[in-house]
């Protein structure tokens, strides 16, 4: 059985992921705006509302003896009336072949491109101006030259050329004012959430409370209180009760809200508090609540072959999800499954850029225990 690792949210990122990572896909993030493998890949929108969508977190997650470059992206609709919906969020898979030249020179090829952006790509005569003319002679020579008449008709010229020069600038200013606040209302330029790196660690059995940071013995002493319960007599009673019968100790560890799925989730995560996402490729999901009979994982639909769990998005990740200048959540939820594809299936001749996955969400039965 493979290990499970553990997403824990990092420091804020403060500028373009670009300078962090290269090629910037393969960086583990939450928020901000996706790194695609490929150009000019639309911004996702919502199933039910048609608003774009807003990345939640960019995984680079490639799979063993795989000769694949593989990033998952996961987005969300920020929608009152598309919180706690599966169909409000979407999760896309993209590849790359790992000895394809442009995964080595991808991110090169953007700063290359700015740095040849030499005046002589602006117009032949970039380089020319503010040249002496043909004959060797100065423009400010040629104009003390001049006679006195000849001078007043420049100066003239002159400052009709001011005038018409400011008034082109202040309406060129408007367009541009203009362009900016439409282009801040269409889709594809809408701010994105705040980013943060992700930390992975691997998952430990849950530890003596001697070993617990401080912070983290605060949690858990709050929700013990909260619960009336110890969590790790629970975890010791799990082990040693019987099957059947002897059950009046089990039920003074009982969580007061009765849902045993939900307190062995709560128990679980208590060795970690602090943790966004769980990654166990084709392992088993922590349940939150039981999955309705319905929620059936359907095959990938480009060959058909079987999905297998791979990553879950936990409930501390939603106060991480915020827009910058904004100190309120934008989504809500309890937690996500992600399946994915087992064969990874991907086409080599470049018409796919991703290819969409499926994705479980709940709603947090008690939301407040997370934030």
């Amino acid at each position: 059985m493979s290990a499970v690792l553990l997403g824990v949210c990092d420091e804020e990122m403060k500028d373009d992921v670009s300078h962090f990572a290269s090629p910037p896909w393969t960086c583990n993030k939450i928020g901000g705006k996706p790194d695609w493998m490929y150009s000019e890949c639309p911004r996702p929108v919502c199933k039910l509302c048609g608003e774009p969508l807003y990345l939640v977190v960019q995984m680079y997650c490639p799979l063993a003896e795989s000769l694949y470059h593989r990033t998952l992206y996961v987005f969300a609709c920020m929608a009152k009336s598309c919180q706690n919906q599966s169909e409000s969020w979407i999760v896309l898979r993209s590849q790359l072949l790992a000895d394809n030249d442009s995964s080595k020179t991808q991110h090169q090829e953007v700063q290359e491109h700015h740095a040849a952006m030499a005046t002589s790509d602006w117009c032949d005569e970039a380089d020319d101006w503010g040249d002496d003319g043909e004959d060797g002679i100065s423009v400010v020579a040629k104009f003390d030259n001049l006679g006195s008449e000849d001078k007043s008709k420049v100066d003239d010229r002159n400052c009709e050329n001011t005038i018409a020069a400011d008034r082109l600038h202040t309406a060129v200013q408007a367009v541009e004012k203009l362009s900016l606040e439409q282009s801040e209302h269409s889709q594809g330029d809408r701010p994105w959430f705040k980013g943060y790196f992700i930390n992975v660690i691997e998952e430990e059995t849950l530890p003596a409370n001697g070993d617990l940071t401080q912070h983290e013995q605060k949690l858990l002493a709050e929700y013990e209180e909260r619960e009336g319960i110890s969590v790790l007599d629970f975890e010791m009673d799990s082990c040693t009760r019987p099957k059947s019968g002897a059950s009046e100790k089990y039920e003074k560890v009982t969580a007061k809200h009765g849902d045993k799925i939900f307190q062995k989730f709560l128990k679980r995560v208590s060795s970690c508090p602090d943790q966004c996402l769980r990654y166990e490729w084709d392992g088993h999901p922590l349940l939150m609540t039981a999955i309705e009979e319905h929620s059936r994982v359907p095959a990938c639909s480009h060959c058909k072959s079987d999905r297998v769990f791979e990553v879950q998005l936990m409930p501390t990740l939603v106060s991480r999800l915020k827009l910058h200048q904004s100190e309120e959540s934008a989504v809500d939820f309890g937690t996500v499954y992600i399946f994915t594809c087992k064969d990874s299936c991907w086409n080599t001749d470049g018409s796919y850029k991703y290819k969409e996955e499926f994705l479980i969400l709940q709603p947090d039965p008690d939301q407040k225990y997370f934030k």
